[in-house]
């Protein structure tokens, strides 16, 4: 939730469309050498496609698969959540 003003760096990404709204913003900053970076975007390197096409920017030879480690995160927070709707009393929270 806010807007990037660059005083350095490049836009990270275009932002083609906001709520079904066309548009032509930009978003985040990336150093010139990309190996710095960050965005407004929650959840944007939440996903392990996106994190390996990254870091595959920064060092080509790398080899990865991250889709494990992203998939143990879900069944991580479903345990959370089940831990929490057991030992939690909602209805009096809420």
């Amino acid at each position: 939730m806010g807007r990037t003003v660059l005083h350095g760096g490049t836009p990270l990404l275009d932002i083609i469309s906001r709520n079904n709204t066309a548009c032509a913003d930009m978003d985040g900053c990336a150093t010139e050498d990309k190996r710095v970076a960050g965005t407004y975007i929650h959840g944007f390197f939440d996903t392990g496609e996106i994190v390996e096409k990254w870091l595959n920017n920064i060092c080509p030879d790398i080899v990865l698969n991250l889709d494990e480690s992203f998939s143990r995160r879900e069944k991580d927070y479903e345990l959370l959540k089940q831990h929490f709707e057991t030992h939690i009393d909602l209805t009096r929270i809420l």
